[in-house]
């Protein structure tokens, strides 16, 4: 007998609130990795720990085609690295909102658990057209887990600000992946 307050584990009202907490997760995840990650449901435990290359190597382990939704990254065997950026909104929350695009290119490489991409050249463009580039270096703690639920390697990117971002690995090699944008125009 359950008590009041109480509801069973397998009762309609507990089951739906499940399902709505799953769904609003998979809604917000998904794009990144997935939301079975985030739960540990679809991850097979195997989390990669990078090994420790020399600094400024570009491990294998790395080298691939990676997506996140909107941000794409192709990171080469010879250390040069690709970087792509697609945002597009509705425009309702201001007027500069409706597009932020880049095509961005420069160098990777390693050591340890600590990925490092530097962007020397690139071209972004807004709702205004063309934008200033910025060269940028990034680093990131890097991580490799293995999702089951969408047969995908994932790489997790921590930044310094410790926000992670899980990239689903979509081509092994990272030349010629249908998964990369048109340039821009």
């Amino acid at each position: 007998m359950v008590s009041p307050g109480e509801q069973a584990l397998g009762s309609p009202a507990v089951s739906k609130t499940v399902i709505i907490v799953l769904a609003a997760l998979g809604g917000s995840c998904v794009l990144c990795g997935g939301a079975a990650m985030v739960l540990g449901l679809a991850a097979d435990g195997d989390s990669t720990s990078p090994a420790a290359p020399a600094s400024g190597e570009h491990p294998a382990e790395l080298v691939g085609f990676w997506s996140c939704g909107s941000q794409k990254l192709a990171l080469f065997p010879d250390g040069t690295a690709k970087r792509w950026y697609r945002h597009h909104w509705n425009g309702q929350y201001g007027g500069d909102t409706c597009l932020l695009e880049a095509d961005l290119e420069g160098t990777w490489s390693a050591s340890g658990p600590q990925l490092t991409v530097e962007l020397t050249e690139g071209r972004w463009v807004s709702c205004r057209g063309e934008e200033t580039f910025t060269a940028k270096t990034d680093t990131y703690a890097w991580r490799h887990e293995f999702a089951s639920g969408i047969g995908k390697k994932v790489m997790w990117l921590k930044n310094s600000d410790q926000h992670e971002d899980g990239y689903n690995l979509e081509c092994e090699s990272p030349s010629g992946c249908s998964f990369e944008p048109m340039p821009l125009k």
